[in-house]
């Protein structure tokens, strides 16, 4: 197989193309996208925008950690000083290791997606006098915020941390050398779809998406070989890139 671009943000990128490359594949991290602290941060109370100061939000029952990223701008917030006894929810392993890295033990749900932290216990016995910290970026995905509100189990406290943003020096890169191209989200694939375009790169290239949204997003932009992952972890990709190569679905 010709390199395997990574272009999901750093420091993810350098250490899952490290981790491929050990697997026996020629890997290399070009992300597409970089992450920004939001400073101030951003607080949305059950769907309205209140001043962003750790005194203008009920402490939690519950933390729901939407990337590692998010943990990283909680922390660097000082959020991570104010949660108390709450129970923490992450939706993959990377941000339940980001979590366990400031000693905050994080429960994963099977589906590592808005939908499977949905299916948990520690989110479906909330109560009224609950509430519940989404840590999270700037857009993105809102189907946990709108399904808490809809349910109105709990107060619902997303907190906007970081922000994600192309234009990134050095993402460009050649088609020739490109087997593979892994894309960790929808913002992701816009931006890689565009440099993609610029380097007259091959729709058939595969693409390893974290998700079926993503998969769909894909597949609009004109992809037409994409493998949909289960989530964003090291090993969903490595699986999907062994199926790959075992279908022998490879550009010439």
């Amino acid at each position: 197989m010709k390199s395997v671009w990574v272009t999901r943000t750093e420091p993810g990128a350098s250490r899952l193309a490290a981790w491929l490359t050990q697997q026996g594949f020629a890997a290399f991290a070009r992300p597409v996208l970089a992450i920004q602290p939001l400073s101030p941060w951003r607080a949305i109370v059950n769907g309205v925008p209140v001043a962003a100061t750790v005194d203008a939000v009920q402490p939690p029952t519950v933390v729901c950690a939407m990337s590692a990223h998010a943990v990283e701008a909680f922390a660097a917030a000082g959020l991570a000083t104010r949660v108390g006894a709450a129970r923490f929810v992450a939706v993959g392993e990377n941000t339940a290791r980001a979590l366990g890295a400031l000693g905050f033990d994080a429960e994963v749900p099977r589906t590592p997606s808005s939908e499977g932290l949905l299916s948990m216990s520690q989110l479906q016995t909330l109560g009224a006098q609950d509430t519940i910290w989404i840590l999270a970026g700037s857009g993105g995905r809102d189907v946990l915020e709108r399904k808490l509100l809809h349910a109105r189990r709990a107060s619902v406290v997303k907190l906007e941390l970081y922000q994600r943003v192309g234009g990134v020096p050095g993402a460009e890169v050649g088609a020739a050398g490109v087997g593979a191209v892994e894309v960790a989200s929808v913002q992701g694939l816009e931006e890689f779809a565009r440099i993609w375009q610029r380097a007259s790169g091959p729709k058939s290239v595969p693409l390893v998406v974290p998700s079926a949204r993503v998969g769909e997003a894909a597949r609009a932009e004109g992809f037409s070989h994409v493998y949909v992952a289960n989530g964003a972890s090291d090993e969903a990709v490595l699986t999907q890139l062994r199926n790959l190569i075992s279908r022998n679905d490879q550009p010439d």
